[in-house]
């Protein structure tokens, strides 16, 4: 593993490596160099981040606090406060970082070997452990077992080299996997996931506003059929330019076709 004063070194070295670039090779040679650094640092912070919430104060029966190094797995309950200010996050964002690297240092030897050798990224990283987040040690190590070839470039059968799979696939990838190694729990995470269904919305840009719907499959796809029929006809009509506005544009038709709005003004 390389430490932070290799990483420091590393540093450097690719940024003289950058600023000498004079060809395109150089500087592809040199982007690559700063992503398998990138990669590395991120494993060295989640095994610090693993470490720091393992730490956890308990206060002595004679009024003193001692500092107990608690079993591997182990998060505090003040362990994202502690280091949202040196991470530079919000404490929420620190509590799911915290998360995610206690899984992957505790539970993921190939995902935190990939991070390591500079192949996964923190990125990928969080959503293997995302999406084993209810899962028991065990079915997690089985996972990450079959996720292992993955999890770094590899030759094709009829030739070629491919790089490790994008976030998109590699979720799905888990998923499935997960299925495989845990059949008789889908049914649990699929209630569970369910649980959380709901529809947020929020101001993005100005006149813009971004909803986020959390939809069960069955609905999404009884729903989406018709929302992207319409969206092709909008499309076709000129009155959508991308493939993101027509399905917007038809879902805001469907909404409000079958909303009704009372406005009462009074005087």
């Amino acid at each position: 593993m390389l430490g932070a004063a290799g990483i420091g070194a590393a540093v450097e070295a690719a940024r003289e490596q950058v600023f000498a670039a004079a060809s395109d090779e150089q500087i592809l040679s040199a982007l690559e160099s700063v992503r398998v650094l990138t990669n590395q640092a991120s494993a060295l912070q989640f095994r610090l981040l693993a470490e720091v919430a393992r730490r956890e104060d308990v206060r002595c029966e004679d009024g003193t606090v001692e500092q107990r190094r608690r079993a591997p797995g182990f998060v505090a309950i003040d362990a994202a406060s502690l280091v949202c200010e040196a991470l530079g996050v919000s404490e929420a964002v620190a509590g799911a970082r915290i998360e995610a690297a206690t899984r992957v240092v505790t539970e993921l030897p190939n995902v935190l070997a990939g991070m390591e050798a500079g192949e996964v990224d923190a990125w990928r990283a969080q959503v293997v452990a995302s999406e084993l987040g209810e899962s028991s040690s065990e079915v997690c190590r089985a996972v990450d077992s079959r996720l292992a070839p993955y999890l770094s470039p590899r030759e094709l059968r009829h030739g070629g080299r491919v790089g490790v799979e994008l976030p998109g696939p590699l979720r799905r990838r888990v998923r499935s996997l997960l299925v495989a190694c845990d059949g008789q729990g889908e049914a649990g995470r699929a209630e569970r996931a369910r649980c959380r269904r709901g529809l947020q919305r929020w101001a993005s840009e100005p006149g813009m506003d971004t909803w986020l719907w959390r939809v069960p499959q069955g609905d999404a796809e009884r729903l989406w059929p018709g929302i992207d029929a319409r969206a092709r006809e909008l499309r076709e009509a000129g009155s959508a330019d991308t493939l993101e506005q027509g399905p917007g544009d038809g879902l805001a038709e469907a909404l409000g076709a079958a909303i009704t709005t009372t406005v009462s003004i009074v005087v």
